[in-house]
């Protein structure tokens, strides 16, 4: 292993090859350096952060990329300097369709392994479909974002995107009531929202009904409102099931679940989210039983208290 100092006079010295656009000399010292500190350097990502500023920066990224993906150099580290490297081909003033591929390709190849993913290659990759309104793709990436690095700076941004993206999709969607009218999330807000996702067809979505209806019941008197969206293959079987089982609160049917699969994440039936006053997601659970009856009971209450609480006069 090389001493200390004389890392600082190689890195200095690639640093004077990136000024000069000696990309493959600066690239090289990096590489030497990097290997020598068992995979420990951190300055030796700068090959691809200094890129973004580079005259000739796809040529350089071109060079340095090829390194990068053989580098013996620890997954999250080679995420970091791939998602850089997607980043000029980003900046690139008029990018071609072949220049959008690449552009794609890094940013999935440094998302390979999810949960040593950088969060800059979550960022990246989520304003790069929404510039291509991409919004189907936008939204899984979005949720594993969350899940991986939920105490990021930017994890209520995200959060709030989601909601967004949500709110979009069922807006944009198909989902519609027996009598037409298309369910417009935003209109129930200041209230808690429970969307049941259920079917005529499977057994612990009969199971819930009666917890269902008695919730939509106590929403008459709370800033409460209980929403059936059901996802039968067709809309005869969903209508004669709600007039057998006298099913009064708000209903809408959404074949298949084509428009909330995307949108709120639906696996399977029954499946249950919560949105508080403000349009967010706070619980989301799939199936039914003892345990998952009482937590949507809890999470329910709380945040009508919360929701209360929110409009109550402040002074």
């Amino acid at each position: 292993m090389i001493h200390d100092a004389e890392v600082v006079q190689i890195i200095e010295e690639a640093r004077g090859h990136h000024k000069a656009h000696r990309y493959p000399e600066a690239v090289k010292a990096y590489q030497r350096i990097h290997q020598q500190q068992d995979g420990g350097c951190v300055p030796c990502l700068d090959p691809a952060l200094a890129l973004a500023v580079a005259d000739d920066a796809v040529e350089a990224a071109e060079q340095t990329l090829s390194l990068l993906l053989t580098a013996d150099m620890p997954t999250s580290q080679r995420a970091t300097a791939v998602t850089a490297v997607a980043a000029v081909y980003e900046n690139l003033k008029q990018p071609q369709a072949k220049d959008l591929a690449r552009i794609e390709a890094l940013y999935l190849a440094a998302l390979a392994k999810p949960e040593e993913a950088p969060a800059e290659a979550y960022i990246g990759l989520v304003a790069f479909y929404e510039r291509l309104q991409r919004q189907d793709i936008t939204t899984p990436i979005v949720q594993l974002f969350l899940r991986h690095h939920p105490k990021h700076e930017s994890a209520a941004t995200f959060r709030q995107k989601l909601v967004v993206l949500s709110e979009r999709a069922v807006v944009e969607g198909t989902i519609r009531n027996l009598a037409g009218d298309q369910l417009d999330l935003t209109a129930y807000r200041g209230k808690v929202v429970v969307l049941d996702f259920w079917t005529t067809w499977r057994g612990p979505c009969k199971a819930s009904l009666p917890t269902i209806r008695s919730m939509a019941r106590r929403s008459e008197k709370q800033p409460l409102v209980v929403i059936g969206i059901n996802g039968d293959q067709t809309q005869q079987a969903f209508a004669k099931y709600v007039e057998k089982e006298d099913i009064t609160w708000p209903q809408y049917w959404d074949q298949q679940t084509r428009t909330s699969k995307p949108a709120f994440g639906i696996k399977g039936y029954p499946t249950f989210v919560v949105l508080d006053h403000e349009g967010k997601p706070i619980y989301r659970a799939s199936g039914w039983n003892d345990q998952i009856e009482r937590t949507l009971r809890a999470k329910t209450a709380s945040a009508i208290r919360r929701a209360k609480k929110a409009k109550q006069p402040k002074g």
